[in-house]
């Protein structure tokens, strides 16, 4: 079984929905959320870590959960039957992941696994649903993440059909330039 996280003994159990809420205000399209989904939100999350190398879940697991970046890296990667590996994503801090499975009830997409200790608040996949039906705003931000990364595939798949390997590798070196410059 690919899940041997650790729950965080560093955060205590009273403390769970304030430390939570705290990282659901910096991710992008849920800070925003009302008051009472954040505090349901936080009533349904616990904190798990992993370590360095740990496969948080594998592609093809059913989908389990969704998970809430609040500290260190992950890969999320494909992995050929020849075992040539194709990092699909980097995620860092403040990213939610597993949520696109969940929401279509399909296995996971890929492989993710930990690049350096990792601490995550993991939401089961039915409690999250159950979320979602019962708060709207939810569903819309959920939506517009989605939507998102609908776009951000199309300009990849534009990108890599269309676009030479020198104007691909300049707007890629220009594209972290500006995330570098607003950091």
């Amino acid at each position: 079984m690919p899940h041997h996280a650790t729950t965080n003994p560093q955060v205590a159990t009273t403390h769970y929905p304030v430390a939570f809420k705290q990282i659901l205000a910096r991710i992008r399209h849920l800070g925003s959320l009302p008051a009472e989904v954040q505090d349901d939100l936080a009533r349904a999350v616990t904190p798990h870590r992993y370590h360095p190398g740990q496969i948080i879940y594998m592609k093809g697991d059913t989908a389990t959960a969704v998970y809430f970046l609040a500290k260190g890296w992950v890969k999320a990667a494909r992995i050929s039957c020849g075992g040539r590996e194709q990092a699909t994503m980097f995620l860092y801090a403040e990213e939610v992941f597993g949520d696109v499975a969940v929401i279509t009830e399909a296995p996971y997409l890929d492989t993710v696994t930990a690049l350096e200790t990792v601490e995550v608040w993991r939401m089961p996949a039915h409690t999250f649903r159950e979320q979602m039906t019962r708060h709207p705003s939810l569903t819309m931000a959920f939506a517009r993440r989605l939507g998102e990364r609908v776009r951000y595939f199309a300009d990849l798949v534009e990108d890599l059909s269309l676009c030479s390997v020198e104007k691909r590798v300049a707007r890629t070196l220009l594209r972290h330039a500006r995330l570098h410059n607003a950091h």
